[in-house]
């Protein structure tokens, strides 16, 4: 009776792989069955609007759903060249904007002398720290859940540069250690140092 029962689940076993091989194969015919025919698209760009848009907005899905296999009429590729230029005015809109708000942000931010300042003071305080606790750095998971409150400033004080160096617009010290003054690292490194927002 168990050997038969074993047997049993066995076949059912080999019978579900099967299915699923079957199921693969069917898949790829249909997929190869409904390749794209459209002669505006090429290579996974659509060629009637990618002097304007960029290609991820327009994937193969977009055109079949869109203009279905053999392409738009006349009415639909008007309006698809109309879509495409407001979707890139609204990203060069946006663009503009975050990096007008940067600007504005690397403008108000503390330097010269109050910068100088803050840094002194940020010295103080590890030194202090270092005396009583002997402790400089924190440990790589505090040191990420701090740069990872950075990166989502609730206050939107981040300042980022090209390179990845993360600056506070608040007290204006480097965050994180990239192209932060050689030897000291950023902010976030230091078990003594705090947000000057009260983040962390």
């Amino acid at each position: 009776m168990r050997i038969c029962r074993e047997l049993f689940i066995m076949i059912l076993l080999y019978v579900k792989v099967l299915l699923i091989i079957i199921a693969v194969i069917m898949v790829r015919l249909i997929s190869k069955e409904h390749s794209m025919t459209c002669k505006y698209y090429n290579k996974n760009q659509c060629r009637l609007i990618l002097e304007w848009q960029p290609k991820r907005f327009i994937d193969e899905r977009f055109c079949l759903q869109t203009c279905g296999e053999n392409g738009p009429d006349e009415e639909t590729k008007r309006l698809l060249i109309e879509w495409a230029k407001a979707k890139q005015a609204a990203e060069t809109a946006m663009k503009s904007l975050r990096e007008h708000k940067q600007q504005k942000l690397l403008d108000e931010m503390p330097k010269g002398f109050q910068l100088a300042k803050n840094l002194m003071g940020h010295l103080r305080q590890i030194h202090k720290h270092y005396k009583e606790t002997g402790r400089i750095k924190v440990d790589k998971e505090e040191y990420e859940r701090r740069i990872e409150i950075c990166k989502h400033c609730p206050d939107d004080k981040l300042f980022l540069k090209p390179n990845g160096a993360m600056l506070c617009g608040k007290c204006g010290c480097h965050l994180n250690h990239i192209n932060a003054v050689p030897g000291l690292g950023g902010k976030a490194e230091y078990e003594a140092l705090h947000c000057d927002l009260g983040r962390w």
